[in-house]
């Protein structure tokens, strides 16, 4: 069995759709920012932090199954489930805590 690539996504495309298969490993590119939120709102309109990072902090994800390489910026889902298709929110800010950007990532888990 060969081990499959994994499928890269980019919150700052132009195209915020992203679709893996059940159990493929998925990396998020996180922009270069000095600090992020990451939220997951679920098909029953949920929403849950998953990463809140701070360029000066090393940062792990609040929830299982997924990984964050501090050194690539990339947020790792090691085997995509059902249950992690929604809608991902990221909030970007500067070193004073001012809004940046927001983007918005539609996971979709085939």
């Amino acid at each position: 069995l060969l081990a499959q690539d994994p499928v890269v996504c980019n919150f700052t495309e132009s195209n915020n759709q992203c679709s893996v298969a059940l159990g493929q490993r998925l990396h998020l590119q996180m922009p270069l920012v000095d600090m992020l939120q990451l939220k997951f709102t679920d098909k029953t309109f949920t929403d849950r932090i998953i990463l809140k990072y701070r360029k000066c902090n090393s940062t792990t994800p609040n929830f299982p199954g997924w990984q964050f390489d501090n050194d690539t910026k990339t947020l790792i889902l090691t085997s995509a489930e059902r249950s992690d298709s929604g809608t991902y929110t990221l909030e970007t800010f500067d070193v004073n805590g001012t809004t940046k950007g927001n983007y918005t990532l539609q996971l979709n888990i085939k």
